[in-house]
Formats: structure tokens, C-alpha cells, sequence
């Protein structure tokens, strides 16, 4: 029942996708007037630039975007919730079988706290960073947090690097 679930949803979010694709080449496109509103901010200053970007950005509707990510993040939450269901469903079948997946929760869960004791949070002393509402060296949680993901993609790509190397070497020995 489950896979009859996943399969109607697929097609209804390939459905989805396809619609987007093809009102894409339907619909007017924004690109001139958003092209015209950069190009009649050439020669300004940096304030009234942002201000410009601001109020072409205010008009721009952008719902071919804004369609794309709810269909991203449908994806990801279905992805999640039925990986959580399968988990749960095989786990009632056999409770062995939760072993690996726990396992593997776990080491996500150590290696984002490990992430989240590295990064420091704190504003970098780089040109431009008030202009981004931030003060050098003052702890931000917003920046602690893109470096804790930062941190986290650093791990999990030296643990495929290892992964890979011990692999190549006990193939040697075999």
C-alpha cells in the first residue's frame, strides 16, 4: 500500500514538474523589465542601487520560482516521511533490521554536533560585512549555523574520501 502511496505522489509531483516546465515557455517573461530596472541603475550609488534592487525585486512575481521550491521542499518532506514510515514499517517486521538505520542516525546526529562545536559564529572582519547587517566580531546565530553546515560537508566529504581509500585497500588484500 505504501509503494502505491510513493508511486501516486510521483507522478503527481512529475505532473507538477511538467506543468511548471511548459508555463515556463508560456508565460510573458520578467527578464526585460527586470533587465531594464538594472539598467537604469548603472552610474548610481551603492545606496540608491540597493534601493533600486529592492523595489525591482518588490515587483517581480516570480512564481515559476516560487513553484519550483515548493515542489523542492514537498520532495525533501515526502522524502523524509516516507524514509521515517519504511524505516518503521520494516522495523516492526523485523527489529534487526533498525539496527543499521539507527546506526546511521546516530552518526548523523554526532557529526552535526561535532559541526555545531566548530563553528564559532562570529562575524569575519571582511569588506563589505556591515553592508550585510552584521559587526566584525560580534556571535551571530544565522552564521553559526551556515558554518556548522559548512563543517558538516567538510566531515561527511573526508569520511567518503576515507571510505573510499579503506575500500580501494582491502580490495588489495583480498
Amino acid at each position: 500500500m505504501l509503494e502505491k502511496i510513493i508511486k501516486i505522489l510521483g507522478w503527481v509531483v512529475l505532473g507538477a514538474a511538467a506543468l511548471i516546465s511548459v508555463l515556463f515557455f508560456l508565460m510573458p517573461s520578467e527578464a526585460p523589465q527586470m533587465q531594464a530596472a538594472m539598467d537604469a541603475l548603472d552610474g548610481a550609488t551603492g545606496a540608491d542601487k540597493i534601493a533600486g534592487v529592492d523595489a525591482a525585486a518588490a515587483e517581480w512575481g516570480g512564481f515559476i520560482m516560487y513553484a519550483c521550491e515548493f515542489l523542492a521542499i514537498l520532495c525533501a518532506v515526502m522524502f523524509v516521511l516516507f524514509g521515517i514510515i519504511g524505516i518503521v514499517v520494516d522495523g516492526m517486521g523485523s527489529p534487526k533490521t533498525l539496527i543499521k538505520p539507527a546506526i546511521a542516525i546516530i552518526g548523523i546526529v554526532v557529526v552535526a554536533i561535532i559541526a555545531w562545536a566548530l563553528a564559532d559564529g562570529i562575524a569575519p572582519h571582511t569588506i563589505g560585512i556591515q553592508k550585510a547587517g552584521y559587526t566584525p566580531g560580534d556571535m551571530y546565530g544565522d552564521i553559526k549555523l551556515a558554518e556548522a553546515g559548512l563543517w558538516m560537508t567538510y566531515i561527511a566529504g573526508a569520511a567518503a574520501i576515507l571510505a573510499l581509500v579503506y575500500g580501494a585497500i582491502s580490495r588489495l588484500w583480498k
